[in-house]
């Protein structure tokens, strides 16, 4: 296994780069990516556990938008296909619990506890040291120019 990369990761050429990335479970873009998300929660735990680095912080994600819109119900629905914890919130509801947000009325609130936030170059860390600590040769500040084939290579 070799890893390669045209800088040392984390660095800020690749779309790791940045503090932080949202983690959402319940999808207002369609439940079909739910699975995928979980997946990819499951591992980023198991990072943790690997790396003993906290990466993955349960902020929890509110997600808003009108009551009649797609995306809203789109999130209440995969959390109830996939059995999500959420809690659902009217408007009035919402501005109770986070006076500090000013909330249309006619807007649904939907509370995701067990989402919130990556660590997303504090991850990339952890696997470059896990990575090298299974063997794997890494070739850093190495850009890569071309992929040919020779022979049966």
């Amino acid at each position: 296994m070799l890893m390669i990369d045209s800088a040392h990761p984390p660095h800020s050429q690749g779309t790791h780069h940045g503090e932080t990335r949202l983690i959402r479970h319940a999808y207002g873009e369609g439940e079909r990516y739910v699975p995928l998300v979980l997946r990819a929660q499951t591992l980023w735990d198991e990072l943790e556990r690997q790396s003993g680095e906290r990466i993955m912080h349960r902020s929890g994600i509110l997600n808003l938008a009108p009551a009649s819109s797609d995306f809203i119900h789109n999130v209440v629905d995969s959390a109830n296909r996939w059995q999500l914890a959420v809690q659902v919130l009217q408007d009035d509801e919402v501005r109770k619990s986070w006076p500090q947000l000013s909330v249309p009325d006619g807007y649904l609130g939907v509370f995701e506890p067990n989402s919130g936030f990556l660590k997303c170059e504090q991850a990339v860390r952890s696997w470059v040291q896990l990575a090298e600590q299974a063997g794997c040769a890494q070739l850093f500040n190495c850009p890569v120019s071309a992929i040919g084939r020779e022979g049966d290579l």
